[in-house]
């Protein structure tokens, strides 16, 4: 009986002190680190500057992210976020005698430490500190569908394809993050991350296409291709994350 007690016990202390030290969470945010300096690099007017005349459009922009953390002492705590976000332009203009769609696609991958301070409040847990943003970023691609019509018919179409190449961003961030807690496992949490970064972007822009005029040959448009890069400092727009925490 006194062993079985004991084992109960152990297990009782060990699970409760676990909750107190780890934590996995799952957010969605904006890609505010970050989106300022792809912006200006990778589109030569704006992010939506196709989207300005067009029929109908869509732009995804977000980023999914994976934190966990560990109680070093009752109020400091390290963590480690990993975040992966999706950057998609779609866009289409129809007017005829024309119509133009165009598809941008790029990808980054976020890994994130960081130390921060903790202080609870009842069920609000208020937490600060600075973390090391580090960001991969995929080559940026983008496609271009034209045709032209006469009395609705298409008269040629064409297909052009741009790319450049990604890079680096990386940083210096101070974060606030405040959590409810709504159980002993549970807790929803809204994070704010704002800092100084540096990116190390481009090195070719290549571009080429193909017309397909009807009933004629296809004819390959002129390959361009020239050096665009960047290395730039600069203070980052704001990443506003929410998302919620399961406690061990």
């Amino acid at each position: 009986m006194f062993k079985s007690v004991s084992i109960v016990f152990l297990f009782f202390t060990f699970t409760t002190a676990a909750q107190e030290k780890w934590g996995v969470s799952l957010s969605v945010s904006n890609q505010g680190q970050v989106d300022q300096v792809l912006n200006g690099f990778y589109y030569p007017a704006h992010e939506t500057a196709y989207q300005d005349d067009a029929t109908e459009g869509k732009l995804l922009n977000l980023k999914y992210n994976l934190t966990t953390s560990y109680a070093l002492k009752p109020n400091l705590q390290c963590r480690l976020r990993i975040g992966f976000g999706q950057r998609n332009n779609e866009s289409v203009q129809d007017y005829a005698p024309s119509y133009w769609e165009f598809n941008d696609e790029q990808q980054l991958l976020e890994i994130a430490p960081s130390i921060a301070l903790t202080e609870q409040m009842g069920k609000l847990t208020l937490t600060g500190g600075v973390e090391l943003p580090f960001y991969i970023i995929s080559d940026f691609k983008q496609t271009l569908y034209y045709a032209e019509f006469s009395d609705a018919v298409i008269t040629q179409y064409s297909l052009y394809r741009l790319s450049m190449d990604g890079g680096l961003i990386y940083g210096v961030n101070g974060f606030a993050n405040i959590r409810f807690q709504l159980n002993k496992r549970f807790s929803f949490f809204t994070e704010f991350n704002t800092g100084i970064m540096r990116s190390q972007l481009g090195d070719k822009l290549r571009s080429y296409g193909t017309v397909y005029p009807t009933g004629g040959t296809p004819t390959e448009a002129p390959t361009v291709e020239f050096d665009k890069v960047q290395s730039k400092t600069y203070f980052s727009s704001i990443q506003a994350q929410l998302g919620i925490t399961v406690h061990f």
